[in-house]
Formats: structure tokens, C-alpha cells, sequence
């Protein structure tokens, strides 16, 4: 995560952003796609750089870190999705007869 810095940062903020916005308007918001996919990748890429390392003692701590950040923004990438998937359920009365939605 360090080598895309602010870049990630403003991505995980986004993120963020969609998941509080979705959580308190009362109708399911557009899809961010386009984030979704960013931040997936990022965390795959992620992941695999921390495969990568040789756990020595130094490395061992600053892995422990980057395997916690990326967990945290697992976590906000599955609540905003889990939110956005509760709200298609309890409307889907609504979104199955309304061609705006589909």
C-alpha cells in the first residue's frame, strides 16, 4: 500500500464516502462500479506483494500491518456491498416493476 500512497488513500476515502452515503439514503444510490473494480484490484495486488515477502523479523511487523489495512478495507468494500445488497432486497418490489431501475 505504500507504493500508491495518496492514491489509495483518496480510493479507501471514496469508498468510505459510498458506503456512509448508501447506509443513510433511503433508496439504493448508483453503483460504483468503477471503484469497486479499483479497489479489488488494489487489494489483490495487495495481497500478493504480501505473499511475496520473506517473513524475516524486521519484515514480519510491517507485513502484520499491511495485512491489517488491508483487511479493514475488505471489511468496507463487503459493508457497502452487503448495504447496497439489503436495500435491493427489501425494495425489490419496487425495482423489479420500474424500468429505471433495472
Amino acid at each position: 500500500m505504500a507504493s500508491e500512497g495518496g492514491e489509495t488513500n483518496t480510493d479507501v476515502a471514496q469508498l468510505r464516502k459510498a458506503w456512509e452515503s448508501e447506509s443513510v439514503c433511503p433508496e439504493v444510490l448508483p453503483f460504483e462500479r468503477e471503484l469497486v473494480e479499483v479497489i479489488t484490484e488494489l487489494v489483490s495486488n495487495q495481497e500478493d506483494v504480501l505473499e511475496d515477502i520473506e517473513q524475516t523479523s524486521d519484515q514480519a511487523f510491517s507485513a502484520n500491518l499491511y495485512q491489517m489495512e488491508i483487511e479493514r478495507i475488505k471489511f468496507s468494500l463487503a459493508k457497502y456491498l452487503r448495504t447496497r445488497l439489503l436495500k435491493i432486497e427489501k425494495f425489490a418490489w419496487k425495482y423489479e416493476r420500474d424500468e429505471q431501475f433495472r
